[in-house]
C-alpha cells in the first residue's frame, strides 16, 4: 500500500489509522492516509473485507473514500479536502457504522 501511495503523491503522507475492524459483522482491515502536497490536504481511506465464500451474508467488500482532488490542474480551494482530519474520520466512521445486511436479503 505504501508503494501505491508513493505513486499517487509526490508530497508527504501520514497514516492516520491502520488495522482490523468489524463492518456489518465481517472482519475487515482499514488503512487511512492524510496526504499533503504543498498547501493541498487530501485524505484517502480504504477498507477491505475478504468475505466468506460459504455465505452470501459476508460478501467480499472493498470501500474507499477520497476527500480532496489529486488533479494537478485543480485550484487550491477545489483540490483541498472540504473537511479537516476530524471531519474526515467522522465521515468514514459514520459511513462504515451505517453498513448493514439488508433484512431478507439472504
Amino acid at each position: 500500500m505504501r508503494a501505491k501511495m508513493d505513486q499517487i503523491s509526490s508530497g508527504s503522507y501520514r497514516i492516520l489509522r491502520q488495522g482490523k475492524r468489524t463492518v456489518a459483522g465481517m472482519d475487515a482491515e482499514e488503512v487511512l492516509f492524510a496526504l499533503k502536497e504543498g498547501e493541498i490536504t487530501s485524505y484517502r481511506f480504504y477498507l477491505l473485507a475478504p468475505g466468506d465464500p460459504s455465505t452470501l451474508a459476508k460478501p467480499h467488500t472493498a470501500i474507499q473514500l477520497l476527500l480532496g482532488a489529486s488533479s494537478p490542474d485543480a485550484k487550491l480551494e477545489e483540490a483541498t479536502s472540504p473537511v479537516d482530519e476530524t471531519g474526515a474520520l467522522q465521515t468514514w466512521d459514520a459511513l462504515l457504522n451505517s453498513l448493514r445486511l439488508r433484512p431478507g436479503a439472504v
